[in-house]
C-alpha cells in the first residue's frame, strides 16, 4: 500500500542571483530561497555569499579533485596542470563525476556563464586517480608533490581497508595537506548499509575531514528527508561524519556538449551550453567539495593554519542541526561558510593605537541648523548639534590623526532641521580637518549608536548599518542594526 505521496517541484527556480552567472539565482545551498519545491530559507543555507565578503579566494590556493578526471578545456572551471595517478601530466575525464566535483568546489563566479563554486575562481588541480589501491595512493602523493593545498576526495568503499592509501593521507597531513573525504552515500549500492567508507572513516583517529549530506531544510540527508531524493542517505554508521553540507540538487559544470550527466535536455534545450553544466548533481560526493572550497576560503583568511586548526574550526563552528548537539547523523552540524572564515581571520594588528573611554552627558538645546551648508552647519569639536540628546559614553581609537569614535546614547527623534526630521551633526577631533571634521547622522531609532572614522586618513571599520559619503567627505552613517563593512578613503569620495 501506498503509505506517502510526495510532490517535488522543480529545481529550475530563478530567485535573486548571487552574481551574473547564469544559473547563480539557483545555488539554494549559497542562498536559499525555497529554489528546491519551496524547501527551506535562509536559515537553512551555509551562509557562503556572507563569507565572500570577508575574504577572497587566494591566488596560490590550489585544490586537487581526486577523482576520475576533469573536463580540461572547461571554460568555467580555473584549472592548472592536470595528472594521471603516475604522475604524468593528464588528468583527462574517463567519466562525468570528477567535472561536476570540480565545479562545487571553485566554478568561476562573476564571469556570466553556468555556476559559481564556493571558492569562486579557486585554482583546481585535476587528478585522475585510476582504480587500483596503489594507483590512488600514487595519485595522492602525486597531487601532494605537486603543490595541493587541498585535497577533495568524493569516493570511498565500505568494509575496505588499504594500507598503502592510508598511508598516502597520513604522509598528506604531514605535509600540512587539508584532507576532505565523503562519508558515502548509505544504501545505493552493496553491502547497503550506512556505515561510513574507508577512507572517510579515518576522521575518527586523524585529521582527515568527513563530510556528509544534509537536506535543503536542514535535515540528516536520508531516503525519507524533504529533498524528495529517495534512492541515498547519507552514511553515519561508524567514525564520521564531522560536518554536513547541502547534497542533493546542485547545479555544477559537467562534461561539455552531450556527455556528461546532461545531454542538453535537463536545463535548456534551446541553450547549447547548458549541457555542459547539470542541475542534478547530489550525493557526498556534491557535499564535500562544497566544504573543500570552504576550506579554500579559510586558508585564503589565514594561510597558516593546520590540518588540524581547519577541522576543528569548521566543527566549531558548524550550525547544529537535526537531533541537537552533536550527533553521529550530522556530525557537529551543517557547515557555516562565514562562521567558519571569520573563526580563522587572524587578529587585527593593533600595534600604534591607543584607546580609551570618555564619559559625556551632552545636553544641547535646539539651535537653527541648515543642512547642506558649510558656512552655517560646521560645529566645532565634539560639539551635539540638536535636541535632546543624551550621549552616555564614547570610545575611541587613535593612530596618526585619524580616529574612530563610537557613540552610544539616547535620542527621542523629535528634533526638526530645516523640514528633515531625525538629522544632527557629530563633530570629532582631528586636527587635519579644515572645517570641523564633522560627519552628518541621520538616526532612525530611539537607540542611537554610531560608530565613525574621523577626516583626512584612509582606514576600514567593521560596523552596522548602511552608510553613504556626504558633500563634504564626511561619513554618512544610518544604524539599520545589519552588519556590514564599510570604508572610508578621505577627501570628498568615499565608499
Amino acid at each position: 500500500y501506498i503509505d506517502e505521496i510526495r510532490i517535488v517541484g522543480t529545481t529550475n527556480v530563478d530567485t535573486e542571483p548571487l552574481g551574473n552567472d547564469t544559473y547563480s539565482a539557483r545555488h539554494y545551498k549559497y542562498k536559499n530561497a525555497g529554489q528546491i519545491a519551496g524547501l527551506g530559507n535562509d536559515s537553512n543555507d551555509m551562509n557562503v555569499p556572507e563569507a565572500w565578503n570577508l575574504v577572497s579566494v587566494a591566488s596560490d590556493i590550489v585544490v586537487a579533485v581526486i577523482d576520475t578526471g576533469v573536463e580540461l578545456g572547461h571554460a568555467d572551471l580555473n584549472l592548472v596542470t592536470g595528472y594521471d595517478h603516475d604522475g604524468t601530466v593528464g588528468g583527462s575525464p574517463r567519466s562525468n563525476h570528477g567535472t561536476a566535483v570540480a565545479g562545487n568546489v571553485g566554478a568561476i563566479g562573476d564571469n556570466s556563464l553556468g555556476v559559481m563554486g564556493t571558492a569562486p575562481s579557486v585554482k583546481i588541480m585535476p587528478v585522475y586517480m585510476g582504480g587500483t589501491e596503489a594507483q590512488i595512493a600514487n595519485a595522492i602523493d602525486t597531487a601532494v608533490a605537486n603543490g595541493a593545498d587541498i585535497l577533495n576526495n568524493s569516493w570511498g568503499w565500505v568494509n575496505v581497508f588499504s594500507q598503502d592509501i592510508e598511508d598516502a593521507i597520513t604522509d598528506a597531513l604531514a605535509a600540512n595537506v587539508v584532507v576532505l573525504f565523503a562519508t558515502g552515500n548509505g544504501p545505493d549500492r552493496s553491502p547497503w548499509t550506512y556505515d561510513v567508507a574507508f577512507p572517510a572513516n579515518l576522521c575518527g583517529t586523524t585529521d582527515v575531514i568527513c563530510v556528509g549530506a544534509s537536506s535543503p531544510t536542514d535535515e540528516h540527508k536520508a531516503a525519507a528527508s524533504s529533498d524528495g531524493y529517495f534512492s541515498w542517505g547519507s552514511s553515519y554508521l561508524g567514525h564520521g561524519p564531522d560536518v554536513v553540507a547541502p547534497g542533493p540538487w546542485s547545479y555544477s559544470t559537467d562534461r561539455t556538449g552531450v556527455d556528461g550527466y546532461n545531454d542538453g535536455a535537463l536545463i535548456d534545450p534551446s541553450d547549447p551550453a547548458s549541457a555542459d553544466y547539470t542541475p542534478v548533481f547530489g550525493g557526498t560526493s556534491s557535499a564535500t567539495p562544497k566544504v573543500a572550497g570552504i576550506v579554500a576560503l579559510m586558508l585564503s583568511a589565514n594561510p597558516d593554519l593546520t590540518p588540524a586548526e581547519v577541522k576543528q574550526a569548521l566543527r566549531n563552528t558548524a550550525e547544529d542541526i537535526d537531533i541537537p548537539g552533536v550527533d553521529d547523523k550530522t556530525g557537529a552540524g551543517r557547515v557555516n561558510a562565514y562562521r567558519a572564515v571569520q573563526n580563522v581571520l587572524p587578529p587585527p594588528d593593533l600595534s600604534g593605537w591607543t584607546f580609551g573611554l570618555e564619559l559625556h552627558n551632552y545636553q544641547p538645546t535646539d539651535q537653527d541648523v541648515v543642512l547642506g551648508s558649510a558656512a552655517n552647519s560646521v560645529p566645532t569639536d565634539n560639539d551635539i548639534l540638536g535636541y535632546d540628546r543624551d550621549i552616555a559614553f564614547r570610545i575611541f581609537a587613535e593612530k596618526n590623526n585619524c580616529r574612530l569614535a563610537y557613540f552610544k546614547g539616547q535620542w527621542d527623534g523629535s528634533y526638526n532641521a530645516s523640514g528633515r526630521a531625525g538629522t544632527y551633526f557629530v563633530a570629532l577631533d582631528h586636527p587635519n580637518a579644515t572645517y570641523g571634521g564633522y560627519d552628518e547622522v541621520s538616526a532612525v531609532a530611539d537607540d542611537l549608536e554610531l560608530a565613525i572614522y574621523d577626516l583626512g586618513c584612509s582606514v576600514d571599520i567593521n560596523t552596522t548599518g548602511p552608510s553613504s559619503v556626504d558633500a563634504y567627505g564626511g561619513l554618512r552613517y544610518v544604524d539599520y542594526s545589519n552588519d556590514m563593512t564599510a570604508t572610508y578613503t578621505g577627501g570628498t569620495t568615499g565608499t
